[in-house]
């Protein structure tokens, strides 16, 4: 029956979370939601059986049925609570069953509303406070992590405070059971991590409803707790926690001792104490009324520049994140600020790898820098200027980078205007000899645009136009988005001239770079705010659709983006136009259409994502038509809607999977036949279709696995890329190894014929006069094969099979040592990996990261 709700459990919610993901097959769930009042009756019965073995069988029973329906015993805990308590107070009780009881109780918690509990917590808490006191590590460590649970349930946030005082004296019973193991210092490991983790839940959740002396007495072992080579990463997390509490808290004291401990731990080898130190930094610098006393704020300052480089951008983001809230909390430190981090700070900004967030919070903090006025612009902004004017960079995100950070430094400052005159000049007077110069000022000015309207420059229009002829594809790439970027806040004077450059353009080489400074400005507003291009939608729409049938392909795809984006901004009619366009015999002009459904596709829930799944199986008809680089479009746009939007598909997954099969086949009539010289060549121009249609079976089988209506037809098709080209043929393999996972049984159904490719594919020759590259090629692929056969010699059963993994293997041995060889490695790494799962983990945690939420 468990191994019946587990697989009902994917039916229901394929990979995802019962708690984020509504259910794929609903009647399932209500037929099974039907059937809880009979196990339950049955349940109450067997859970008074004198067998210990029976009563363990239940609680696995009921923790997977608390899995797989969230919230189905919100009517019936009164039914389960006399098996709990008697779990913990009989003596025939084993500690494999307390473990198993808990292992419910814990899913339980997790998985229904608090309030559902509360005419049970007497019994919950008396029950759960026996396995802490007991002698067995385990059930003590996995009894603590269960009380933090029900104190998450005795003092829910959401609650009213009439709850928590009607709570109170249940929680000074629990911190006085807790408080014992916390002050104990002979105690296994997991057990006094156990306990700290459930003091800090003890305090955020409750700590103004302890005495003073105990809140004291608690957060003072806590500290001490930092000074533990053993404990301190535990602790830290533990304060993490508390500094992230609601409750009016004030710990003042603790907190600077605390700071005294996390400064030193900065510059430590160990990430995970550095990351959670840093963490934790962060978090008492960003609670309201705590102060943290000036000289440790100095401390800090000193010992942060060691965490700000490009070799853990993680570490560098809650870094630099941590010197905002230290200049926000103390203005007057930002000139120690500058003087201690900002040779970093100019240092990171040359890294290739500075985007995303860890890029974000570096321009905020020049934003706070300038704030407080003790710093003047020059200072900050000199060193950025010299930057770019008087040294030679080496990579294109620097640029980006640096530009960036002057834009927000003029901005701030009000500067904004000057600058763009300045570098304005510069750009009209400059020569080849300073082109990287010329990007940089180009790229400060589109920044500048982007943020503040620009439109008094008149002749800034021409001036970036002007580069568009340019030798240097940067300096053109850089004025074309710039040219965009500006128009973001310029849009009367900048937009027009565009619009009327592109008309006079249609045919000249500058159309690519128009059209991307129309993406600049579409992408940028849609980020920004959608509802400024609401005005301009249709204009830009029709501009965009004369462009669709170019026939550079290129200009093409930023024509798609653009549409996309635009499509986002009034889906409910630009999908319909989408739809009509596909009617259009050009494929030039479907294949613009096609690429523009991937650009519609955004990694959050959209309200367009219901009108899109209707329309989704009609775009896809693209997979019939003739022109070959318009079906491998069609499938690249589905290879992107199965891994942002698996849902947009899964409804009509069956008459895709049909379409998507037809294209892995091999179409002799697409081998064409190249003289070169006395030679012929045959080139296979169907092979990127090929690998773009194995491509999107991967996809689907990591995310669609339940959906897909017949695995074996599936695995017929997978079948075929084992014999196909060898780019093919490595993806088959990790196809494979998958497979062999997820649905061992319909792969050994298929054993014989897939042990035969593989076998072809190890005892493959290539020609006497194969250079080292193809050598290379020949060498991994096999390598890649026996990774797939051990996957599929780890199936059960599988030596069974008529051919089985040890033929292959006793080939090896005889004609390949060198892959037997390579096969011992796999399994002795396999069998190195595993590691121990400790206690907290049971209950849904992590032990490298404490849940704060």
């Amino acid at each position: 029956f468990t191994t019946l709700l587990r697989e009902t459990k994917t039916l229901l919610y394929g990979s995802g979370s019962p708690d984020v993901c509504k259910p794929l097959h609903p009647e399932l769930g209500i037929a099974l939601e039907k059937l809880v009042p009979v196990v339950l009756r049955e349940a109450r019965k067997l859970l008074k059986a004198q067998s210990v073995k029976t009563r363990q069988g239940i609680f696995v029973v009921l923790n997977e049925l608390a899995q797989t329906l969230p919230g189905c015993f919100v009517t019936h805990f009164n039914v389960i609570m006399h098996g709990i308590e008697k779990s913990f107070t009989d003596k025939t009780s084993t500690a494999n069953l307390k473990l198993d009881c808990l292992c419910f109780i814990g899913t339980a918690l997790k998985t229904h509303k608090a309030s559902s509990f509360f005419p049970f917590l007497e019994t919950l808490i008396a029950s759960v406070t026996r396995g802490i006191e007991d002698k067995f590590y385990r059930l003590s460590a996995d009894s603590l992590n269960v009380l933090q649970l029900i104190i998450r349930v005795l003092l829910p946030t959401n609650e009213p405070v009439e709850v928590h005082l009607q709570h109170r004296d249940l929680l000074m019973r629990i911190h006085q059971v807790v408080f014992k193991k916390l002050k104990a210092t002979d105690l296994d490991q997991e057990v006094k991590e156990a306990a700290i983790w459930c003091s800090s839940q003890i305090v955020y959740s409750g700590g103004d409803y302890l005495e003073d002396s105990q809140l004291r007495e608690t957060l003072a072992i806590l500290v001490s707790r930092l000074g533990n080579e053993v404990t301190r990463v535990f602790a830290v997390k533990a304060f993490t926690m508390i500094a992230g509490s609601p409750r009016p808290l004030n710990f003042a004291k603790e907190a600077n001792g605390a700071t005294e401990y996390l400064v030193t731990f900065i510059n430590k080898n160990q990430r995970s104490l550095r990351f959670a130190s840093l963490q934790c930094l962060h978090a008492l610098l960003a609670r309201q009324n705590l102060n943290l006393e000036g000289n440790h704020l100095s401390v800090l300052i000193d010992a942060l520049p060691t965490a700000i480089n490009d070799s853990d951008l993680q570490i560098t983001t809650i870094a630099i994140q941590t010197l905002n809230l230290v200049v926000l909390k103390q203005p007057s430190l930002s000139t120690k600020i500058y003087q201690t981090s900002y040779p970093s700070l100019l240092q990171l900004l040359r890294s290739p790898v500075l985007q995303g967030s860890p890029l974000d919070c570096l321009l905020s903090l020049f934003h706070v820098l300038l704030i407080p006025g003790s710093l003047q612009f020059q200072t900050l902004f000199q060193p950025l200027h010299n930057l770019m004017f008087n040294e030679t960079l080496s990579n294109k995100q620097s640029f980006w980078s640096i530009s960036q950070a002057a834009a927000v430094l003029a901005v701030t400052a009000e500067q904004h205007l000057n600058i763009v005159h300045e570098y304005s000049s510069f750009l009209e007077r400059s020569t080849d000899q300073s082109e990287l110069t010329m990007v940089f000022c180009l790229h400060v000015i589109g920044q500048i645009g982007k943020r503040v309207s620009l439109s008094g420059h008149s002749r800034l229009p021409e001036l970036l136009t002007k580069f568009f002829t340019s030798q240097n594809d940067e300096l053109k790439n850089a004025a074309s988005v710039s040219l965009g970027l500006v128009a973001v806040n310029s849009v009367d004077t900048i937009l027009p001239f565009i619009l009327n450059a592109l008309k006079e353009s249609q045919q000249k080489r500058n159309l690519y770079l128009l059209v991307q400074s129309l993406k600049e400005f579409i992408v940028c507003l849609v980020d920004i705010d959608v509802n400024r291009l609401l005005p301009l939608e249709e204009v830009l729409w029709g501009h965009l659709m004369s462009y669709a049938e170019c026939l550079e392909e290129g200009t093409r795809n930023l024509v798609a983006e653009c549409l996309g984006k635009l499509t986002l901004v009034n889906y409910v009619k630009h999908l319909e136009d989408l739809r009509k366009c596909m009617n259009n015999s050009n494929p030039v002009i479907a294949s613009t259409i096609v690429t523009a459904v991937k650009f519609c596709i955004v990694d959050q829930t959209h309200p367009m994502d219901k009108q899109l799944a209707s329309l989704m199986i009609e775009f896809l008809t693209c997979l019939k038509h003739p022109d070959v680089n318009l079906r491998r479009l069609t499938l690249v746009t589905l290879n992107c809607v199965a891994h942002n939007k698996p849902n947009l598909i899964r409804q009509q997954l069956g008459g895709i999977l049909v379409l998507i099969y037809k294209q892995t086949e091999l179409d002799k009539s697409l081998i064409k036949v190249v003289e070169m010289g006395p030679f012929k060549h045959e080139q296979d121009t169907g092979l990127d279709l090929r690998k773009t249609a194995f491509e999107c079976m991967y996809t689907l089988l990591e995310n669609c696995l339940n959906q897909i209506p017949d695995i074996f037809e599936y695995l017929d098709y997978l079948q075929n890329g084992l014999k196909d080209h060898y780019e093919i043929k490595m993806l088959a393999h990790l196809m494979l190894t998958k497979l062999a996972v997820l649905v061992p049984g319909a792969v050994l159904q298929r054993l014989d014929n897939i042990m035969e490719a593989i076998r072809n594919t190890l005892t493959a020759k290539l020609k006497g006069d194969s250079v080292k590259t193809e050598c290379d090629k020949q060498e991994e692929m096999k390598k890649s094969a026996m990774r797939a056969v051990f996957a599929l010699s780890r199936i059960p059963q599988v030596e069974k099979a008529p051919v089985s993994v040890n033929e292959i293997l006793s080939m090896c041995k005889t004609n390949y040592p060198e892959l037997l060889a390579y096969y011992e490695t796999l399994r002795k790494e396999h069998s190195g990996k595993g590691g121990n799962t400790n206690s907290w983990n049971r209950f849904g945690g992590n032990s490298e990261a404490m849940d704060i939420s």
